[in-house]
């Protein structure tokens, strides 16, 4: 009985080593000529689906998979000159010139104003927030710079974001920033290669009132903004943004308290 015993032991190691060596073999041994290991152990009659094998299947249909495609916000909503010209409202794409006068520092050029035509400036640069952020306290330093004519200018338009959109046309925004400045312009010539007038609207960086009269409930925002109409009117208009720790700006606003100190960017 012993003996017997010893012989069932001895092929019962047998068939555990030469099952533990098919093993390695499916799984461990590598293959070549791109023939899976699959294949070879097939070859002999077995058909086991080995790890191996589980696994490229795997790979290989997570690469079939078509991954859905992220829409590109950018792309979507590109502000197209037709789309744009939807925000013109009469007098405003029709008065801009395609190119401004020679000869002067800021943007300037001629509109037709009661049946003539009159000289008129858009500003040379723009002061565009945040608001609790130093834009008046931007704007009186800039206003005693010899070149910046802003006498009679009311620092806040908010043209750009909403009022041109209402009921102010581009030639009254227009008389209000250069009516002053032409005149200097008529009484010494050589001023028009010097003097520049501004803009101190902080709505112009974060507002843009009535966009959904033109292009109704969209839940991406509209395709144009106010960035898309300055830059139509003025590619080359120079922008001041002042930025503040938006902590202290949080309670200064609730507080009411006036601008203070700004960093410019």
């Amino acid at each position: 009985m012993a003996l017997k015993s010893g012989k069932y032991v001895g092929f019962a190691s047998a068939v555990i080593f030469s099952g533990m060596m098919t093993f390695w073999y499916m799984y461990f041994q590598p293959t070549s000529s791109g023939v899976s290991s699959l294949s070879s152990v097939s070859n002999r009659g077995i058909t086991l689906r080995t790890a191996e094998r589980i696994r490229n299947s795997t790979i290989q249909h997570m690469t079939w998979i078509e991954k859905p495609t992220t829409p590109d916000f950018r792309l979507e909503n590109k502000c197209t000159p037709k789309d744009l010209f939807k925000l013109g409202k009469p007098g405003f794409f029709e008065n801009l010139p395609n190119e401004f006068l020679p000869g002067y520092k800021g943007p300037c050029f001629e509109i037709k104003k009661e049946g003539r035509e009159v000289l008129r400036c858009l500003p040379h640069f723009y002061v565009i927030g945040v608001t609790k952020c130093g834009t008046t306290e931007m704007w009186a330093k800039l206003r005693l710079h010899p070149q910046v004519s802003v006498s009679g200018v009311v620092k806040e338009s908010d043209w750009w974001s909403c009022k041109r959109t209402r009921s102010v046309p581009f030639s009254t925004y227009l008389d209000s920033r250069s009516a002053n400045m032409v005149e200097r312009f008529q009484q010494n010539d050589s001023l028009k290669n010097w003097l520049v007038t501004a803009d101190g609207s902080p709505t112009t960086v974060y507002e843009f009132d009535n966009w959904r009269r033109f292009y109704g409930e969209n839940y991406d925002g509209p395709k144009c903004t106010a960035a898309d109409v300055l830059f139509a009117a003025h590619p080359k208009a120079k922008l001041i943004v002042t930025l503040r720790d938006p902590v202290s700006r949080s309670v200064e606003a609730k507080l009411g308290k006036k601008d203070s100190v700004s960093t410019i960017v």
